[in-house]
């Protein structure tokens, strides 16, 4: 799997079972990274103490947290890769969007060179 850069996007896809569906969107951009000199592409690698303060939605409050555009933050990593003493974050990183709203995750790489296996 690729591994998680500045560029790129979360998805979390929408519950059938709720009666207005918003789908929810992390763009990698709009997260803050905390390795900012460990480059991947030119942009600053990803770890599990990355987040998103903001996340892209439709409007409708969510069902879990009663928010609209709540913070992301990815719950996988990569082990035994570190990145800053914190496991790295790759595609198919599972992540929570929305504060607690929406599973997620990370679909859209960022970059094509770097691998995390």
């Amino acid at each position: 799997m690729f591994l998680k850069t500045q560029l790129g996007l979360s998805l979390a896809p929408v519950d059938a079972k709720i009666p207005i569906t918003s789908p929810n969107a992390a763009p990698a951009p709009m997260h803050i990274p905390n390795a900012f000199n460990i480059l991947v592409g030119g942009t600053p690698a990803h770890n599990l103490a990355t987040f998103a303060p903001m996340t892209m939605t439709l409007p409708g409050v969510g069902v879990a947290s009663g928010t609209v555009m709540g913070p992301s933050r990815e719950v996988t990593g990569k082990y035994n890769l570190l990145i800053k003493a914190t496991p790295a974050t790759r595609m198919t990183s599972m992540s929570i969007q929305n504060s607690t709203n929406a599973p997620g995750i990370y679909l859209v790489p960022g970059q094509f060179k770097v691998l995390a296996f």
